[in-house]
């Protein structure tokens, strides 16, 4: 969705994987929900994002959760923008309890 500088975006995955060793079929699942706004328009924008992804649904503590916030400069659109973002990212160990990550990432994008 698009709306006066507001967006929102979501996607839903479901994937079954047969190894070719005929072990058991692997079925992951997951989303994401993503929202922006531009603070300038078509110039600054801020985002927030969320996923969650069951890498084995067989598997009851690998879920992966990831939470990420971000800005945006675009020069020329999407064919030169400088991208920057935050996430923390939460991972299950089952009894090993969680594993926590955070990633910072800056990237430039041109495109010709």
């Amino acid at each position: 969705m698009r709306y006066k500088g507001i967006s929102w975006d979501n996607e839903l995955f479901a994937r079954e994987d047969d190894p070719e060793n005929g072990g058991d079929t692997i079925r992951s699942e997951g989303f994401h929900t993503q929202a922006g706004y531009f603070i300038l328009r078509e110039k600054l924008e801020i985002a927030t994002r969320f996923s969650m992804v069951d890498p084995d649904t067989d598997i009851s503590s690998d879920l992966k959760k990831e939470y990420s916030g971000g800005v945006n400069y675009y020069f020329l659109k999407h064919r030169s923008k400088i991208q920057t973002d935050f996430s923390h990212i939460i991972t299950d160990k089952g009894g090993e309890g969680e594993m926590r990550d955070n990633i910072f990432s800056t990237q430039y994008q041109i495109v010709f």
